[in-house]
């Protein structure tokens, strides 16, 4: 059966054993083909393996060329994090002592072009080995700070208000310096029981939150009158969640003697103490304990006991509840004054 020759130029079909090499309509060469039935060529399943096996020859050449520059860009970042690394280690040295002396910085300026570290990303690293360091020297007290912590604190505990005074400029160095519950505790308690009015003028002016400051402030205000703005602390201290709400509650305890020492007659608000300090019993920082137990005195009201524990609890007494132990004393004198018959008036 002769096959039937369609030209691919003008899609003519060429006469039956047409044996020239150029179309008899067209002119044009014609193409030679295996099999050019109806004008269609063959396509086999090879040559579509052959075409899809370059493309994949393709595509594996460019995902090897891939592979190989992101694991040079990985090489190259890991080299300079070891750099970084290297670097970093010589500023936790150097910042260890809190000071860089003029050979450090010269250790410090040709480690980093050795490594090939730009003055940026060097100063950066500095800045960030200096914030961490000054971050643990304000939570953590050197020996010779806690030495000086526990002798000025002993001063006032035990009355030597002279000793105390003088080195009272040294807390409050130690105060600026380190954020330690310890310090901060210690400072305002003292200021407060001191200098309630500077301690009041630096809570009203202050830039920041502290627990302490608001704290023994509170009882600032109890001691000149400002009870307003004593209610005011204890609705803002609310705000402090992650302390033991026991200490709001020994607030809470101080606020109710001090109303009823203005007015014995009111008793409800003894009751009201009472009730607070047993809630407050449950749990307080361990630093309020003398507070604890100079209000748990102060509730029971016995002249014997206050007086047993004087020695004790002698800064609480005659300085943190220096209002209310005033309150106290005149309500025991007013008590003591005999009171006036009632005279019937005379007739008219």
């Amino acid at each position: 059966m002769n096959q039937t020759i369609i030209c691919t130029h003008c899609n003519k079909e060429l006469p039956a054993d047409w044996g020239f090499p150029c179309c008899p309509y067209c002119g044009k060469e014609l193409v030679k083909r295996e099999d050019n039935l109806g004008g269609r060529s063959s396509f086999s399943l090879g040559d579509a393996n052959a075409i899809a096996g370059d493309m994949n020859v393709n595509i594996d050449s460019h995902n090897v060329v891939t592979n190989i520059v992101q694991e040079r860009q990985k090489h190259r970042e890991e080299l300079h994090q070891e750099k970084v690394v290297q670097f970093k280690q010589l500023c936790e040295l150097v910042y260890a002592d809190g000071v860089m002396t003029s050979d450090e910085a010269r250790q410090l300026e040709n480690l980093r072009l050795s490594l090939g570290i730009d003055s940026a990303e060097a100063d950066q690293i500095r800045g960030q080995v200096r914030k961490i360091r000054l971050q643990q020297a304000q939570n953590q007290l050197n020996p010779v700070a806690r030495v000086s912590l526990q002798q000025i604190v002993s001063m006032a505990m035990n009355g030597k208000l002279d000793l105390l005074k003088h080195c009272f400029p040294r807390l409050e160095a130690m105060a600026e310096k380190y954020m330690v519950d310890e310090v901060q505790f210690y400072y305002y308690l003292i200021l407060a029981g001191l200098d309630p009015r500077k301690c009041i003028k630096l809570y009203e002016n202050r830039n920041n939150d502290n627990y302490w400051q608001s704290f023994w402030t509170y009882m600032a205000y109890q001691n000149i009158e400002e009870l307003d703005k004593a209610q005011l602390i204890i609705a803002e201290m609310e705000a402090w969640t992650d302390r033991p709400f026991g200490n709001m509650a020994l607030l809470a305890t101080a606020g109710s003697l001090y109303t009823y020492w203005e007015d014995m007659t009111q008793t409800d608000f003894l009751e009201q103490a009472r009730m607070f300090l047993e809630q407050g019993a449950d749990g307080f920082s361990d630093f309020l304990d003398r507070f604890a137990q100079s209000l748990m005195l102060l509730a029971e009201d016995n002249d014997n006991d206050m007086h047993e524990y004087q020695g004790d609890f002698s800064f609480y007494f005659n300085h943190v509840f220096s209002g209310l132990m005033h309150k106290r004393k005149m309500a025991h004198i007013y008590n003591l004054i005999p009171r006036m018959p009632k005279i019937a008036p005379l007739p008219h």
